[in-house]
């Protein structure tokens, strides 16, 4: 008695499957490293004519300067200041309740972080952009601001953050 999987084209495709599969892949693979030979000899940086060059990209849309991502030459700079730090405002001022440096992190919103210092200064190198930038307090004091800033090109600017103790 025969089965079904003995004759046919379906016995003949299952016993053959793996070979057939193993041609078409070399087939494919031989394919694709022709066509990427090919692309690569008869492209190369020296048969390329400035004149086609300016075709495609005219000599006022072109770029004489890098536009990599680093170094950033753009900063924000500032200081992270805490207060109040007495009960009571006196008039004039004691200085022993004037605001104190805060040592934190500061975050540059989907961007990075920062450590300030023990003098709560900070520095963050960035490229030109818009960005929220924030000294991250504590729960629940210090409560610390954030800033919104534009960063220009080639520029420092100075944001300085304050963080409330809640001391009223």
């Amino acid at each position: 008695m025969r089965t079904s999987n003995d004759d046919g084209f379906c016995g003949i495709i299952n016993k053959y499957m793996k070979k057939i599969l193993f041609i078409i892949l070399v087939v494919g693979i031989l394919a694709v490293i022709l066509i990427v030979g090919s692309i690569f000899s008869s492209s190369s940086i020296e048969s390329i004519d400035p004149e086609d060059v300016a075709k495609i990209f005219p000599p006022d849309e072109i770029i004489d300067e890098p536009t990599g991502i680093l170094p950033f030459e753009s900063s924000v700079t500032g200081k992270v200041l805490m207060g109040p730090i007495c009960p009571v405002m006196k008039n004039p001022p004691d200085p022993d309740c004037a605001d104190k440096p805060y040592v934190t992190t500061i975050e540059v919103i989907g961007f990075s972080t920062v450590e300030t210092d023990k003098d709560g200064v900070y520095k963050v190198m960035l490229p030109p952009g818009e960005y929220t930038i924030q000294a991250v307090g504590g729960n629940p004091f210090p409560r610390c601001m954030s800033e919104e800033i534009i960063v220009e090109p080639d520029t420092m600017h100075e944001v300085n953050l304050s963080c409330d103790t809640g001391i009223r």
